[in-house]
């Protein structure tokens, strides 16, 4: 492997989500390295970083994913534990219904409820491998928890944003945060 800037137009960032896209289906979230994902590009390990900071924010671009969904939630979840269900749900519903970031995490959504595609099995592995962990560590639960909470909230997801119920879509934000707050709260607090 050469290392440097590639002669002439520069593909290489195409060529990392792609060969990302690959490995992720391939091996999973986990098993997937940085280097081998740059080997499969042809470029430098250090391009990777260049362009995507990291594994988890390459992840982020192959699923088209516009913010950092670790970072809204480590953001949600610091500050007292009594406030954890009511700021974790006022993020969630802040992110889905954005402009900006909807149309992007509905797309992740779909993505991973296709069962014939891989991406649903990589996305589960970020949610297990790093979306649980950041949730159990910042709120103080245990695995178990984190899990009921992540179903939960994602349960909100698909039936607000993906199968489009009346009876979830009708509520505003406010009611759902009304709504799904304290309930979140009470499994955290139950833990």
């Amino acid at each position: 492997m050469t290392t440097g800037r590639r002669a002439g137009v520069s593909t290489a960032k195409t060529d990392i989500l792609e060969a990302a896209r690959e490995l992720f289906a391939e091996v999973g979230f986990d098993k997937a390295t940085v280097r081998a994902i740059a080997t499969r590009a042809g470029v430098d390990v250090a391009l990777v970083s260049y362009y995507f900071e990291n594994k988890k924010g390459l992840f982020r671009a192959v699923m088209s994913m516009p913010v950092d969904p670790e970072r809204i939630f480590t953001d949600a979840l610091a500050g007292p534990r009594e406030g954890v269900g009511e700021r974790l749900v006022r993020a969630a519903l802040g992110v889905w219904e954005a402009a900006d970031t909807g149309p992007s995490f509905r797309a992740v959504l779909r993505a991973a409820i296709d069962t014939e595609d891989k991406a649903a099995s990589t996305f589960g592995e970020f949610v297990a491998s790093v979306m649980i962990p950041t949730l159990t560590k910042s709120a103080g639960i245990s695995i178990e928890t984190g899990r009921i909470v992540a179903s939960t909230m994602f349960g909100l997801a698909f039936m607000r944003y993906l199968i489009r119920s009346p009876i979830f879509t009708e509520p505003t934000v406010e009611e759902m945060v009304a709504t799904y707050a304290p309930a979140i709260q009470g499994i955290v607090d139950a833990d």
